[in-house]
């Protein structure tokens, strides 16, 4: 009886294929740089807003604040009416109302009276001060003043922290909880801004369960899926949802029509090497990057579909999943939303690493400063393709050359968001 592989067509591996020089790691991302679509800008919401970077300037569009208000609790006064205030000689004034924050102009205060006041309520025409409420004694027909006030103090002019005109944000800006708040103060209730990528992850192959399915002997849980989806979110996606297609031209073909319709970027781990059954690279249009110089993660993809929605191919082996993606994964989203791609930092080797003889290693590190501050990189457990456990004590991947260096030396490395301290930073 046939087998489940036998019933399914296989790909013609080709001698040519086998022989594609690897592409140097600064080439390759130099052409993902280059081929990244930035996403169109759009209007949305400031709730919606977090983390995008702005599509254009933004102006204030009124005066912040636009009244005079009182910046504490206590009492609003006439300046000049306590100017003999003191210990010894206190100054008595009736308190003839009350104003707390809210809508409507509260009525004109006149000389020798004193209006009760709350914190960001409307100073009163008239009044030229607030005395805090820890600094007076109050009765039933009057309030006590031991101290002289000087004009200004506790008032909180219009236009004091921003005139209508004002430039807030440029271009370019990334938006954070602050800049949204100065935004909505401002008068925005929507802004425009390119947006964060819609991602979708599909792992592929006949083996890959759902975490918690019943596995059947010759199958694993989609442990990629999860992993680059969570990974996805911390490089700065909007949204990641996942799937999985199984080893079947025809299907797969359909599904990246169908996903290309609703994702921004597409990212497919497995399938995308020279077996048999990988045919991920076989339904895309156009390949721009193909087998890369690092190890691990060498099979790495970079392609454009017909409408120039962007697709990552990534290694089935988890552990190249991982390390491949940290490394091409914040560059093509920040790239996709208009932002600065991380930069990489330096460290010093806490001991020889031996590399591989042709490519470069993404090697898995711990980070931490030495007396002096400087960063030291250490090795953070198995480097091996398949294993995933090592990267909890990962801070960093070290881009180390063909044929290793020796202890001491600096390093390039790639931030790389999982070990649980950040003692180092």
């Amino acid at each position: 009886m046939p087998s489940k592989l036998d019933s399914k067509s296989r790909r013609q591996v080709t001698r040519r294929e086998l022989e594609t020089p690897l592409t140097p790691l600064e080439d390759a991302l130099a052409t993902v740089r280059s081929a990244t679509p930035r996403l169109p800008a759009r209007r949305i919401p400031l709730d919606e807003a977090l983390g995008c970077a702005l599509a254009e300037d933004t102006h204030a569009k009124r005066d912040v604040p636009g009244y005079r208000n009182s910046a504490m609790d206590g009492f609003a006064v006439v300046a000049a009416d306590l100017a003999g205030a003191s210990g010894d000689s206190p100054v008595r004034r009736p308190c003839v109302g009350e104003v707390v924050a809210g809508p409507g102009k509260p009525p004109k205060m006149s000389a020798g009276t004193c209006v009760k006041i709350f914190t960001g309520a409307p100073v009163p025409e008239g009044a030229d001060a607030v005395v805090p409420v820890e600094d007076v004694s109050v009765s039933k027909s009057s309030v006590k003043f031991a101290e002289p006030a000087e004009a200004g103090r506790h008032v909180r002019g219009a236009s004091d922290s921003l005139k209508k005109g004002d430039v807030l944000l440029g271009a370019g800006s990334v938006l954070g909880g602050a800049s949204l708040g100065l935004l909505a103060s401002a008068g925005y209730s929507r802004v425009s801004v390119t947006p964060r990528a819609r991602v979708v992850v599909v792992s592929t192959g006949d083996e890959v369960v759902e975490p918690g399915g019943r596995l059947a002997y010759g199958q694993v849980y989609d442990s990629n899926g999860v992993m680059i989806a969570s990974l996805a979110r911390r490089f700065g996606a909007a949204a990641v949802e996942r799937t999985h297609v199984e080893d079947d031209p025809t299907v797969l073909r359909r599904t990246i029509a169908r996903l290309a319709r609703k994702f921004d970027l597409l990212i497919f781990t497995g399938g995308v090497s020279v077996g048999e059954r990988d045919w991920v690279r076989d339904s895309l249009e156009k390949v721009l990057v193909w087998r890369v110089a690092i190890k691990p993660g060498k099979p790495f993809t970079y392609a454009l579909l017909r409408d120039g929605t962007p697709v990552v191919g990534l290694p089935g082996n988890p552990g190249a999943a991982a390390c491949s993606f940290a490394v091409f994964g914040p560059a093509i989203l920040s790239l996709m939303s208009g932002q600065a791609e991380p930069k990489r930092l330096r460290a010093r080797l806490a001991q020889a690493v031996e590399g591989d003889r042709k490519r470069l290693s993404l090697v898995r590190v711990s980070l931490r400063r030495d007396k002096s501050g400087r960063l030291v990189a250490r090795r953070s457990g198995r480097q091996e393709s398949a294993v995933l456990s090592s990267f909890t004590g990962t801070h960093a991947l070290a881009l180390v050359p063909a044929g290793g260096l020796g202890r001491g030396r600096v390093v390039e490395v790639v931030r790389f968001p999982e070990a649980n301290d950040d003692n180092w930073l």
